[in-house]
């Protein structure tokens, strides 16, 4: 069993000492070496560049960010003659440029108090001045550079009024000694729109998921010792199982991790804290949604209940909105970096671009009593696993269930996941049933939430078949959304 540690999926740094983070820094070399660089050839002739590092929430981002920051601020060279700041994730206080310059003087004061004392009173005396957001920057310049890191710059640039985005850009073009480094979970719309302020101002750096062998680097670097062992075994072994699970998850680290510990971890531990990381990002992932205008929100919903992908026309069938509107919409989608398209022939197919968002939404909103809430985990099963691998894993959960050596939400959730991967009916019905026994013995509200199976399904089917009740066994079928083959093959018949 894995060693789980909840800390692996968490967003901040804080918390681990800088050796321990630098030597977890493993990937993403070559970006961070390039802005490192143009932060050392940074002088008073030069032009400054600022940049905005882009990627989706846990693609490593904000290790980015920090994998800089310290490497600045301990560069005795540097030293010399720049300031580090940065600023927690999430600055809430922060609604105008003129308290963006007081925040970053009062940092001053609070990190580098013999070259910054009582600059806060200072700013005081210029408070009722119309230009002291320009003061406030000014008071600054003391024969030093600052190297100011903003993480989610794109909603402290979008609090701001245009006026203040023009000031803010000015001061930024005018005065060589600030240089930008933010990130952003999205694009910044400004970024393409000629009438903006922001206009191509900063240089955009997109990360990707990770390839195949920075998967495999990332994974060895994260694990202890005896966790190392099973991953070399599985890359040795079993190569093709890091190739599948970066597919699933996107390329995205902290789903990347979470998936693979979940896989390996019999006890449960995994889980308990994959709902807690669920639960911690709600408020961020609601917001999302409700930010989106009522048609985007329905296109939304239905490309996130469909795990794998969905195209155009099933879109618009299932929202009934004309493709054309459809088509339109999914652009947005594409250019707001929610969803993403696969060619397939001639066509498109749409996922959610985030796979943890898309996680979070089928664990929230997927039907009671259905195997969507854990499309998730039943496409990463049947992908990694064999037939008989599936059955293994299954027989191995029935004992733990006869047992009760397993937490209740690895418990309801894996044996649902394994009842919807194709096992032997046998197999199937011995893991409901001890997976029901287990439930309520424990007098858990999950019991209630246990979902019929494609063998239950399919034996449905047929006795409507006997019954001659045909277009009640072809609507059971379709709802099943024909996963398994023999339902899809039943379906076929009856309808042929």
């Amino acid at each position: 069993m894995l060693q789980t540690k909840f800390s692996r999926y968490k967003y901040t740094h804080d918390e681990m000492s800088e050796d321990q983070f630098l030597k977890r820094f493993i990937v993403r070399n070559d970006i961070y070496e390039d802005i490192f660089d143009d932060i050392k050839s940074w002088n008073d002739n030069s032009s400054n560049q600022h940049y905005i590092i882009i990627g989706q929430r846990g693609q490593g981002k904000t290790t980015l960010l920090q994998k800089i920051y310290i490497e600045c601020k301990n560069d005795q060279k540097l030293n010399k003659y720049l300031l580090c700041i940065k600023f927690a994730e999430e600055q809430y206080q922060i609604r105008t440029l003129t308290r963006l310059g007081e925040e970053i003087a009062e940092y001053l004061e609070d990190m580098y108090s013999n070259d910054f004392t009582n600059i806060s009173a200072i700013l005081e005396e210029f408070y009722e001045d119309d230009d002291y957001d320009l003061k406030a920057f000014g008071l600054l310049e003391k024969e030093k550079n600052f190297l100011i890191f903003l993480d989610n710059i794109d909603e402290l640039i979008g609090k701001l009024s245009i006026k203040e985005q023009r000031r803010f850009r000015e001061i930024l073009l005018t005065s060589k000694i600030f240089k930008i480094i933010g990130g952003s979970t999205k694009m910044l719309e400004q970024h393409y729109d000629y009438s903006q302020p922001f206009y191509e101002f900063f240089k955009i750096i997109k990360l990707k998921g990770f390839t195949s062998e920075e998967s495999k680097i990332f994974l060895l670097a994260l694990v202890n010792k005896d966790e190392k062992v099973k991953i070399e075994n599985i890359i040795k072994n079993t190569p093709n199982r890091i190739e599948i699970i970066r597919q699933l998850t996107g390329g995205v680290s902290r789903t990347l991790v979470m998936l693979f510990d979940i896989f390996l971890d019999e006890e449960g531990d995994s889980f308990e804290d994959l709902l807690k990381i669920l639960d911690e990002v709600t408020p961020l992932y609601k917001h999302r949604m409700d930010d989106l205008p009522a048609q985007l929100q329905d296109i939304v919903h239905t490309i996130a209940i469909n795990w794998d992908g969905i195209f155009t026309k099933e879109i618009a069938l299932k929202t009934k909105l004309e493709s054309k509107t459809v088509s339109a919409q999914l652009k947005k989608l594409e250019k707001y970096e929610i969803v993403e398209s696969i060619t397939v022939g001639k066509n498109k197919i749409y996922k959610i671009k985030e796979r943890f968002f898309n996680i979070w939404y089928l664990m929230r909103y997927g039907r009671k009593k259905d195997r969507q809430r854990v499309e998730w985990l039943i496409s990463f099963l049947t992908s990694w696993c064999s037939k008989e691998e599936l059955e293994n894993k299954a027989q191995g959960l029935i004992s733990k269930l006869k047992d009760g050596q397993v937490k209740v939400s690895h418990a309801f959730h894996m044996a649902e996941a394994l009842r919807h991967s194709e096992l032997s009916l046998d197999i199937e019905n011995k893991l409901k049933k001890e997976l029901k026994l287990y439930l309520k013995n424990i007098d858990s509200n999950l019991y209630g939430e246990i979902s019929e199976s494609d063998n239950e399904i399919l034996l449905k089917s047929l006795q409507l078949e006997k019954d001659n009740n045909i277009p009640e066994a072809i609507n059971l079928l379709r709802k099943s959304n024909q996963k398994n083959e023999m339902i899809f093959i039943n379906f076929q018949n009856f309808i042929f």
